[in-house]
């Protein structure tokens, strides 16, 4: 919106007229969420050096079992130690077995290994306003020495090496 009076033009600011985002950006920004995410993903993974083009990765399997026993289902995760090229990798535990394949798996090096395995027992449960009704909590399978929600403080490693891994997991009191 402008007028013209005798001696100069005055354009009067109005920002809904524009077709503007909340933070101020117009919408067709060339930094919109659509581009800008993917780019800094694709920058950060270059950057670490994780693209799977460029990983030497191999595969891991094993088997996973507490006091002796087959874990029914869970989850374990591989996380790289200092000076291994990728972060960590992980899969689920399925009748005390885990399979990473190779196009997924992690890259030769060494590994600090996460196990979580669980069961439902009843319980009370907290809904949002705090009241507690009966139903079923998840109780950890993990000797407490491993649990860290329970203050364990055992840690489990691993070294993992080019071609197939075999590395099954036996966890006790």
């Amino acid at each position: 919106m402008s007028f013209r009076d005798d001696t100069a033009q005055v354009h009067i600011f109005q920002p809904f007229q524009a077709n503007f985002t909340k933070q101020g950006l117009p919408k067709t920004h060339f930094l919109s969420k659509a581009f800008f995410f993917p780019l800094v993903a694709s920058v950060v993974l270059s950057a670490t050096g994780c693209s799977r083009d460029s990983l030497n990765r191999t595969s891991v399997q094993g088997t996973v079992l507490i006091n002796g026993e087959s874990v029914a289902s869970g989850n374990i995760a591989f996380s790289a130690k200092p000076g291994t090229a990728c972060p960590s990798i992980g899969g689920p535990i399925k009748d005390g077995r885990y399979s990473i394949p190779q196009k997924d798996g992690p890259v030769p090096g060494n590994f600090t290994v996460t196990i979580s395995a669980t069961k439902l027992i009843p319980g009370k449960i907290k809904d949002q306003f705090g009241n507690e009704t009966d139903g079923m909590v998840p109780q950890s399978l993990l000797p407490a020495k491993y649990d860290r929600l329970r203050g364990g403080k055992e840690v489990l490693e691993t070294k993992i090496s080019e071609g197939k891994n075999i590395i099954d997991f036996e966890l006790n009191d």
